[in-house]
């Protein structure tokens, strides 16, 4: 579902989401030869899995979003590296250190469960602090209540 759903966005859609779409879509298909590789050179699937986190991060949350928002709206690159790249690869970078450091303490399937839960945790947490404005948590804040008050808790 996770791999497909790119793909379903772009046959829905139509012109610079359909582009954007397909161009990340592509991408996450990428990363099933890209594990395979690293695994027959022997790398711990922990490891693959945070060095795909970070190429993630790269090629989709970066790369891609800074091509098209400069070719469709004109975000210059410069604009893009201070207010989007800088904020958001902070806690990604960090994040992966963090996961791979707690994983080394793991073997086997824990280390990548350990990894994943941490690795989720603490980029939410740190995107939330770091690359959100104040008027962005609040937003996320309003949702966090409605769906609280919506779930009776």
């Amino acid at each position: 579902e996770q791999l497909s759903s790119g793909f379903s966005t772009a046959i829905n859609a139509s012109g610079h989401i359909k582009g954007i779409s397909t161009s990340k879509s592509i991408a996450k298909f990428s990363y099933l030869p890209l594990s395979y590789i690293m695994y027959t050179f022997g790398i711990s699937i922990t490891v693959a899995y945070l060095f795909l986190f970070l190429i993630q991060g790269a090629v989709n949350g970066i790369l891609i979003t800074q091509y098209y928002g400069y070719k469709i709206l004109g975000y210059s690159p410069k604009r893009y590296l201070l207010k989007v790249f800088i904020p958001s690869s902070v806690p990604a970078f960090v994040t992966f250190l963090f996961g791979y450091y707690i994983s080394s303490f793991f073997v086997g399937i824990y280390s990548l469960v350990v990894a994943v839960v941490i690795c989720s945790l603490l980029n939410i947490t740190m995107f939330y602090f770091i690359s959100l404005t104040k008027s962005e948590r609040m937003i996320v804040n309003n949702m966090l209540q409605t769906i609280k008050i919506k779930l009776h808790i």
